[in-house]
């Protein structure tokens, strides 16, 4: 029980007297209690609130602040009690700040009703966005809760230029676009691209249709379903397919597919993109190879009939000029013997350049093969020497070989690198003055620290002419020659270099040039190193050396028939007159027909078979001839302008004995034909 006691004092007379006065109050105190502590619950729920809490009259003077969050405000709490809204508002503020507070007072009171709307206020130079509620308290004030909104007004203009975006990329596409329902496989929406592509109306032209009718080759219904099942497991399908337009054009795409959710659906999103020009680029690349490749053949096939043309009358002017220094056709005397020499010398060069010419096609088509052989430098050097001996004498210079001592074996192609070397000194010699120095050198390079292979470097250096800075770059061009004062008296193909760097690129090595104009000029060829290792020689037949064996005569003593088979009366008198000189029986025919039909007649004992012939080729011939069983065993010697090693292949592979490439040199065919008549192995 709670009493509350009063007491009062007063005067009567003499006397002072006091009362008292007792009141129960427990039921008053319980109700101040409970007041008490919903102020305070209401005032820690409102101090709890993100928001500014404030009591406002109808005039819209402030009464009381409940509640003012530590972010910063428009007003000032402190400074705001009693004052009208328009003396607490900080200067500047808008008058339809003011107007917007005054209205929303005046209808919360009105209608007993909470009034919203949003704010944007301006706190440290930065736009704040605020919601603000009014709520009536009573018939004559209001309670305004003001909350800071600016993280949501963020997010939403964040959604808003997402969803933008998305819509802008799907209607700006440059690609055609379609969101596919995957259950009835019907487009529910495209963008205006997929319109333009298709050539359509309008958009409804493309939704509700199955996208893959507008193929040219519709998809069957397995492959449908095997491209629904990729699609299921959520990995992108792709293809290039040609369709349709509506207009009845057509035009290459690139179909791409994948599974997409939007707003929790599950859709197809499939785009197409035009790919028609790149197909355009593709077909006409593909023709552009096709013209390629048969360039490609038709080179090859010009080099093919090339050779033979050059090399057959080619053959005739070098056997002849062979069979007249040998003077199996009577006595020459001194200047006949000096014209005669001219006139070889003469044709091996020009078989040089035409040898030039087959070899720098050949490794540019690929096709060139080395077959490298143990070599000893000393040897590889000396032996390339006599090639450029008889021209160095005429001019009178001085040749040179410093050759390093104990050099062992190297591992490489021989006749390759000889090319390599007798170019390298050709041109030495060329373009070396009268009375100059053409010095070839070989040594192996310091290997370095780092345990590297040694190099074996092999030089040829001259007192020529001498290249200037400008011109070292044209040297290695094919056909190029340098244009200068000082070399344009020189004849040449300008191919001689260009070989040589292909050649020891083949080899694995390196080709370096110094030069000085009017001094000289130094290459040098580097090649790895590799110490003897016998390998195992390629089977293939060679011309073979001229042989002084004796003659094995027939069992009745006559002489041996050869048959001669060659359309090219040049070289049918040439061999003809050569061999029997030599005492060999002849039979001559000019086709192959004509070949097979003698040597079923004559049984000869070795054919010298030229290959390309006009109404049947040699290889025929030599078949039929095989098929014989009575010249199953006779003696073939292809005898052929077709200086490709496809073309020998050809020819040992239809069981033809020997090959011999023209212009044939005599005495290697004599050669050839005694020791195949002495029934002698013909060396690998």
């Amino acid at each position: 029980m709670f009493i509350k006691a009063t007491l009062n004092r007063f005067d009567q007379g003499d006397h002072s007297h006091i009362f008292g006065i007792a009141m129960d109050v427990s039921d008053r105190w319980v109700i101040q209690n409970i007041l008490r502590r919903s102020e305070e619950r209401t005032r820690a729920t409102l101090l709890a609130l993100p928001d500014l809490v404030f009591r406002v009259n109808r005039e819209g003077i402030y009464l009381d602040f409940m509640a003012s969050p530590q972010n910063g405000n428009l007003v000032d709490p402190d400074n705001a009690l009693g004052k009208h809204l328009s003396e607490a508002l900080p200067s500047g503020t808008s008058q339809h700040h003011l107007g917007q507070k005054l209205e929303a007072i005046h209808q919360a009171l009105e209608t007993q009703t909470v009034q919203c709307y949003e704010q944007v206020v301006c706190l440290g130079g930065e736009q704040r966005y605020e919601e603000v509620r009014v709520a009536p308290c009573g018939r004559d004030e209001v309670v305004f809760f003001i909350r800071d909104i600016s993280g949501r007004k963020r997010t939403e203009r964040e959604l808003i230029r997402s969803r933008d975006l998305r819509e802008a990329i799907f209607n700006e596409s440059t690609d055609a676009l379609f969101l596919v329902d995957p259950q009835t496989q019907r487009t529910i929406d495209c963008n205006q691209r997929a319109v333009d592509l298709f050539e359509a109306s309008a958009k409804h032209q493309l939704v509700n249709i199955a996208g893959h009718r507008l193929q040219v080759k519709p998809f069957t219904e397995a492959e449908l379903q095997e491209i629904y099942a990729i699609i299921d497991r959520r990995q992108v399908w792709s293809q290039e397919i040609e369709y349709r337009t509506f207009t009845g054009k057509t035009f290459w795409g690139n179909l791409a597919t994948r599974l997409i959710v939007v707003a929790g659906q599950r859709l197809k999103l499939v785009r197409v993109t035009d790919i028609s020009d790149r197909k355009q680029v593709e077909r006409a690349l593909q023709q552009t190879n096709q013209e390629l490749a048969r360039a490609t053949r038709m080179k090859d096939e010009f080099l093919a009939n090339m050779s033979h043309e050059l090399r057959t009358p080619l053959n005739a002017v070098l056997g002849m000029a062979e069979g007249l220094q040998d003077e199996v056709f009577g006595p020459l005397n001194e200047r006949q013997q000096k014209a005669l020499r001219t006139i070889i010398n003469s044709g091996d060069h020009l078989l040089e350049l035409i040898n030039d010419i087959l070899d720098l096609a050949k490794i540019e088509a690929g096709q060139m093969t080395l077959d490298p052989t143990p070599v000893a430098v000393s040897y590889l050097c000396s032996s390339s020497l006599p090639f450029v001996q008889t021209q160095a004498q005429e001019k009178g210079l001085v040749l040179k070989v410093q050759v390093s001592d104990h050099l062992p074996d190297v591992l490489v192609d021989e006749r390759r690198l000889r090319q390599v070397l007798i170019n390298l000194l050709n041109n030495a010699v060329k373009f070396t003055p009268s009375g100059g120095i053409v010095t070839l050198s070989a040594h192996f390079l310091d290997a370095p620290i780092t345990g590297d292979p040694a190099w074996l470097r092999i030089t040829v250096s001259d007192t020529g002419i001498g290249i200037a800075p400008a011109d070292l770059d044209k040297l290695f061009k094919p056909f190029v020659q340098i244009e200068s004062a000082l070399n344009r008296q020189y004849s040449g193909t300008g191919l001689g270099l260009a070989l040589v760097q292909r050649m020891v690129d083949l080899h694995g090595g390196r080709v370096q040039v110094n030069s000085e104009v009017g001094v000289g000029s130094q290459f040098s060829v580097d090649l790895p190193a590799h110490a003897f290792s016998p390998l195992p020689a390629p089977v293939s037949i060679v011309q073979p050396p001229p042989s002084s064996g004796p003659l094995v005569h027939r069992a009745d003593a006559s002489k041996p028939l050869l048959l001669l088979v060659d359309d090219n009366e040049a070289n049918r008198l040439t061999l003809s007159s050569y061999l029997g000189a030599k005492g060999y029986r002849l039979e001559m025919a000019k086709t192959g027909r004509e070949a097979v039909s003698m040597a079923q007649r004559h049984h000869p004992d070795v054919i010298l078979m030229d290959i390309q012939m006009p109404d049947m080729d040699g290889l025929e011939a030599a078949q039929q001839i095989r098929a014989d069983p009575t010249l199953a065993s006779t003696k073939i010697v292809a005898l052929t302008a077709l200086a490709m090693p496809e073309d020998r292949d050809q020819c040992l592979t239809l069981g033809i004995d020997a090959y011999l490439s023209k212009p044939v040199k005599l005495k290697a065919l004599a050669a050839t034909v005694r020791t195949i008549l002495n029934n002698q192995v013909l060396s690998p």
